[in-house]
């Protein structure tokens, strides 16, 4: 099951297996992230419990950065 968020950006939220888990697609995570697109993946966060967001080049700083602006 994919839910397409819909944005400025192509989010999509796939959900993998049972009743946790699901990866984040269509986002540069060590980009610059507007408001809506980090309420999205905070509320994937929430719904998921856990969430994957593959293929993404982040060094520490950016990596703390990321988590801040979406937890």
């Amino acid at each position: 099951m994919t839910d397409t968020i819909t944005s400025h950006t192509r989010l999509s939220v796939t959900k993998l297996a049972g009743n946790i888990g699901a990866q984040i697609s269509g986002i540069d995570a060590g980009g610059a992230l507007g408001d809506e697109e980090a309420r999205q993946i905070r509320q994937a966060l929430l719904d998921h419990k856990v969430v994957f967001l593959r293929d993404q080049n982040l060094d520490y700083r950016s990596q703390v950065a990321f988590a801040k602006l979406v937890i």
